[in-house]
């Protein structure tokens, strides 16, 4: 069998790093730059695309996906007869790992961002985040930074990531505070009365969208709630009250819990179930991730362009994206690692892998599938189902080992019954250090 790769990518591991909730990597990348003003990936099937750019009239690109069948026995054929290719079923089209052969923002207009865990880690900032942001306006790439926290202004937010050295400006930022003024604006119209339950930068996002702040519960025709650490029973009970009453109740986020040098805290989530307890129901309106609002909002900046997600969190990030049909990157420098990956739902799989925000710069090998055998190949390494284990071999680079365990994984499980917890088996010396290592 003749296979065709894009080759593996340039950078190595990096060293781990320490967080409160999970071990982060990160890694350092060369950026590549074109001249094309097409962003262009190829696979055996090709599509284009025309999509309206704001600095040209038109831009066409090239994009793909790949349409690599399924091994014989994920599919459930006879081994006595010659393997057929076939486009692979799975209950969502974005369960399958992409390639792109050069850096990978060249292939979109929009990076949607998120922020603790992908451009900094508990208000320290991911050592390639800089690099990258100032790199991606020569991959004709806008990044908007995304955020379930209402508790911030987006001049707050862009001002705390200058701070760091990472390039921000305030109209780069989407908070959820903003989508949620946004929603009751769509609601109940200009000039309707609010309830404004947390922080300051949910109240002047109420202002900003022309909707009125009010203190009186049951004079508000709407509630807009957000989290504050200073939030009291009364505040709660008045949200109660005014939703009781009939207003539209819309809420910035359902976090359950905040990252905090004390560890996971109640979040947002916690305080929603308080009032949802009250009133036997929950809120008319989620702003933030992994709900659509925030999505949409952000993907307006530039009507008709292409948006690539990147996250640390796939129930929140990921999932989001999927549910919205856009492709999706998931970094290792937040809350997930690469075997944690491995087990991962179809709803929460992403379209790519990266150590860390950098992957946007660099280019991703495909996995590809063997069509006579259970097994994925990706740069240097092998990853085979064999008597219902996964088994490991070759070497290269780490990052293509994951993105091979990581195809393979999530087709046996969904396929033919294979358990995700299982850890892979290694053969070789390489294989073995990569998966002691993790």
């Amino acid at each position: 069998m003749t296979r065709t790769t894009t080759g593996p990518a340039t950078t190595a591991k990096p060293a781990k790093r320490i967080a409160t909730t999970t071990s982060t990597m990160t890694t350092t990348s060369a950026m590549k730059t074109t001249t094309s003003t097409a962003k262009t990936s190829t696979t055996s099937n090709t599509t284009t695309r025309t999509t309206a750019s704001t600095t040209k009239k038109t831009k066409t690109r090239t994009t793909t996906r790949a349409m690599s069948p399924r091994p014989p026995a994920l599919r459930g054929s006879s081994p006595s007869r010659r393997p057929t290719r076939r486009t692979p079923t799975l209950r969502s089209p974005m369960t399958r790992l992409k390639g792109a052969p050069e850096a990978l923002a060249r292939a979109y207009d929009l990076a949607l961002l998120d922020l603790d865990g992908v451009v900094y880690l508990l208000h320290e900032p991911i050592p390639e985040a800089a690099a990258t942001l100032a790199a991606l306006p020569g991959l004709e790439c806008d990044p908007v930074f995304v955020t379930n926290n209402a508790s911030r202004s987006p001049e707050t937010v862009a001002e705390a990531l200058r701070g760091m050295d990472i390039p921000a400006e305030a109209d780069q930022v989407l908070t959820s505070a903003q989508v949620v003024a946004s929603g009751i604006l769509d609601r109940i119209g200009k000039g309707g009365k609010v309830l404004v339950t947390g922080s300051e930068a949910l109240r002047a996002a109420v202002v900003e969208a022309g909707l009125e702040p009010v203190d009186d519960p049951k004079a508000a025709g709407a509630v807009a709630f957000g989290y504050t650490p200073q939030t009291t029973w009364r505040a709660l009970a008045d949200t109660t009250i005014a939703v009781r009453g009939g207003a539209y109740w819309a809420t910035a986020n359902l976090d359950a819990t905040l990252p905090t040098p004390d560890g996971p805290l109640p979040g947002m989530g916690a305080l929603v179930g308080a009032v949802a307890t009250a009133l036997g129901h929950g809120p008319d309106f989620v702003a933030g991730k992994p709900e659509q609002p925030i999505y949409r909002i952000a993907t307006a900046r530039k009507p008709g362009g292409r948006a690539i997600m990147v996250g640390d969190r796939p129930d929140s990030d990921i999932a989001g994206a999927n549910r919205a049909g856009m492709d999706s990157l998931l970094v290792f420098t937040g809350v997930v690692s690469p075997r944690l990956a491995l087990r991962l739902p179809p709803e929460e799989r992403p379209t790519y892998l990266g150590w860390s925000l950098a992957a946007l710069t660099e280019p991703h090998p495909e996995p590809d599938w063997n069509d006579a055998v259970d097994r994925i190949e990706c740069g240097g390494w092998t990853a085979a189902l064999t008597d219902g284990q996964i088994v490991l071999s070759g070497q290269g680079d780490e990052l293509d080992a994951w993105r091979a365990l990581c195809e393979l994984s999530w087709a046996a499980a969904d396929m033919a019954g294979y358990d995700p917890a299982s850890s892979p088996v290694p053969l070789g010396e390489a294989a073995e250090k990569l998966l002691a290592g993790d």
